[in-house]
């Protein structure tokens, strides 16, 4: 059977050998017929007189459920399959499609209920297995979506789609690399399937394997151009490291593509900021929040420019909106702290900061800002401990340095603050910075 067959075609295939017996062959014959041409009707109409004639025959039944399943009527077509399998209970193609249908409008236990029937009568029927992962994988056991599409691999071992799917879910599952096999059997099986790059492209970039998520993700691209999702994908790989014109173009092609995709809008926003437009900044993650007003990064990053721009004022508004939206973005609670610090709230600074590490013990600007708002509040000490950790995290954080350089030149030690005042320089702050600092 042709994978990528429609359930409409598969329908039609399996309808072959059920509907033909004694003297309704002739009316079924016409059903049929009538169905094949796309006549859904008259095939109806048939099927109809079928069931009149022997309302006790499920291939009455199951071919009047093909047309309505055609037409879309899929509660009709559901009856339908009901009424089958009343009139025949080992009926399993009705099992099956009234299983896929399920799975389709989502009452996922009934879907796992007829599959398994399915199966029962059945057993090496490898599509029942996949649907019937399907609808686990939607209940969250996933486990058990794992073993149905393992068996359903060891039936029908070169069906890509088996292997994208459980790699998906293995994904998902927190088995990274047997994800990643899976979907280098999908990609093997299926050179061209773009959606298996994607997906390998995501993968890579959680693994840290930065390069190849970039070939992946462009593989990706290349195989479908029109994918906003690939573009977009790419454009975060790209952002976080630092190769910020090549996000924006990615972003802005996603956008392109997708005009209501309010990431690329937010993150193009945030890439803007980095390169030093707030304003560009703010216009893209406004766009983003009237496209999706519950985005709370878009908020935060709006935030971010905003402090940028010295308007402490909408920095804290925005940024408590975030919050209020997402009470576990750190990011949110540290753009805050740092326009609380640059305000002169130093408490609520250190507060906000502290929320931040609390959520992201990783968050580097998190311990820099805190740091900051010790120095001005006059706890050196503590300034120096949080850069520090900073540094650690982050050693190319030349803000942290040079916060750590500020604490240590007023517990004078000149030497070592000199020596931190010099590596900010070195990763790119500003020596007019250096130069005006007024605690010199």
């Amino acid at each position: 059977m042709n994978r990528t067959m429609s359930f409409a075609l598969l329908l039609s295939v399996l309808a072959v050998s059920q509907l033909c017996a004694g003297p309704r062959e002739g009316l079924e014959a016409e059903g049929k017929n009538a169905w094949d041409r796309g006549d859904v009707e008259l095939s109806i109409k048939i099927f109809n007189n079928v069931i009149e004639t022997s309302p006790n025959y499920a291939g009455g039944y199951y071919g009047r459920a093909l047309g309505y399943a055609k037409k879309g009527d899929f509660e009709k077509a559901t009856a339908d399959l009901s009424e089958t399998i009343r009139c025949d209970p080992k009926y399993r193609k009705a099992f099956y499609n009234r299983g896929v249908m399920f799975e389709q409008r989502r009452p996922w236990r009934n879907a796992i209920a007829d599959l398994t029937q399915s199966i029962a009568l059945m057993p090496d029927d490898a599509a029942s297995y996949q649907h019937r992962a399907s609808s686990y994988k939607h209940v969250g056991e996933r486990f058990k979506a794992i073993a149905d599409l393992t068996k359903a691999i060891s039936l029908d071992g070169k069906n890509p789609v088996l292997y994208h799917a459980r790699a998906q879910i293995h994904q998902k599952a927190g088995a990274l690399r047997e994800s990643l096999a899976d979907y280098d059997n999908a990609i093997r099986l299926e050179p061209k399937r773009a959606g298996a790059f994607l997906d390998r492209g995501c993968l890579l970039f959680s693994l840290g394997e930065v390069d190849a998520a970039i070939a992946s993700l462009s593989e990706a691209v290349t195989l479908d151009s029109r994918s906003a999702a690939a573009h977009y994908e790419r454009g975060r790989v790209y952002q976080s490291h630092g190769r910020l014109a090549e996000a924006i173009a990615d972003y802005s092609e996603a956008i392109r593509i997708d005009p209501k995709c309010s990431s690329a809008y937010s993150n193009r926003g945030a890439a803007y900021g980095s390169l030093g437009h707030p304003d560009k900044e703010i216009a893209d993650c406004t766009e983003a929040i009237r496209i999706n007003p519950h985005r709370a990064t878009a908020y935060c990053n709006r935030g971010a420019a905003y402090s940028d721009l010295g308007n402490y004022d909408k920095a804290i508004a925005d940024c408590t909106e975030a919050i209020r939206i997402d009470p576990q973005c750190a990011a949110a609670y540290c753009n805050r702290g740092s326009a609380y610090n640059a305000s002169g709230d130093y408490g609520k600074a250190i507060a906000d900061c502290t929320e931040a590490i609390r959520i992201d013990p990783q968050c580097a600007a998190a311990y820099c800002n805190r740091g900051s708002a010790y120095n001005r509040s006059g706890n050196h000490d503590k300034a120096i401990l949080d850069c520090t950790e900073a540094i650690r995290i982050d050693a190319k954080c030349a803000e942290a340095y040079f916060w750590r350089g500020k604490a240590r030149r007023m517990k004078g030690d000149d030497t070592r603050a000199e020596e931190d005042y010099a590596e900010a320089v070195k990763l790119g702050l500003d020596p007019d910075v250096v130069d005006y600092d007024p605690w010199k």
